[in-house]
């Protein structure tokens, strides 16, 4: 495992995580990642980094049980040239596990002066209320 101030830049991180459900059964387990039909050599659960070319790509996680694959989850996603895909496996509260894409820090930052910006309307608009009305 790369020490925490050796993280890749570019390629793909996938974090793996339980959500909302823990099960002993699958903290033992190994995950495995599969990109465009290779699979890779299984590892633990938490953060998983691919460094891989930019380009699209076919995203598999899952747990393999001998032959047997449990909680697969898919993901078509394309990797840019000089940025790092960060994407979720993570298991819900019901249904199997679910891969997905994760928020960019500006559109988080969008996100936060969208709500910022509303709760200040919300606000003024009842100080107008109270005052004026």
């Amino acid at each position: 495992m790369m020490p925490l101030d050796q993280r890749i830049t570019e390629g793909a991180a996938i974090n793996c995580a339980f959500g909302r459900v823990f099960n002993p059964v699958l903290a033992m387990s190994l995950v495995s990642i599969e990109l465009n039909g290779y699979e890779l050599v299984p590892v633990r659960w938490g953060r998983i980094e691919v460094p891989v070319l930019p380009g699209r790509y076919h995203f598999r996680v899952f747990i393999r049980n001998g032959p047997e694959i449990k909680h697969l989850a898919e993901l078509d996603a394309e990797v840019v040239p000089g940025a790092l895909l960060e994407m979720n496996y993570a298991f819900g509260g019901f249904g199997g596990p679910t891969l997905t894409v994760s928020a960019t820090a500006e559109e988080n930052r969008r996100a936060l002066y969208l709500v910022l910006g509303a709760m200040v309307v919300g606000w003024g608009l009842l100080l107008v209320y109270l005052f004026l009305g």
